[in-house]
């Protein structure tokens, strides 16, 4: 998968996440959802992390955290 389109898809499914994690009123320490995201997005989505990167899950990490930036 190309790296734009991994961003799309993991930031689509990190927002979709945290939706049903508000929705089951789950609030998981931040270092802890971040992950039990990745976990999901492993066995759910793996072709999300199927991109060039030294480690998808701190490339995962940074986008999420620009995302959120205020």
């Amino acid at each position: 998968m190309r790296r734009a389109d991994a961003k799309q898809a993991i930031l689509g499914h990190w927002i979709s996440w945290q939706d049903k994690l508000a929705a089951a009123d789950m609030h998981p320490h931040p270092g802890t959802a971040m992950h039990l995201f990745y976990e999901y997005l492993q066995a759910q989505h793996p072709a999300c992390l199927d991109f060039a990167s030294h480690s998808p899950y701190l490339q995962m990490r940074q986008w999420i955290a620009e995302d959120c930036e205020p």
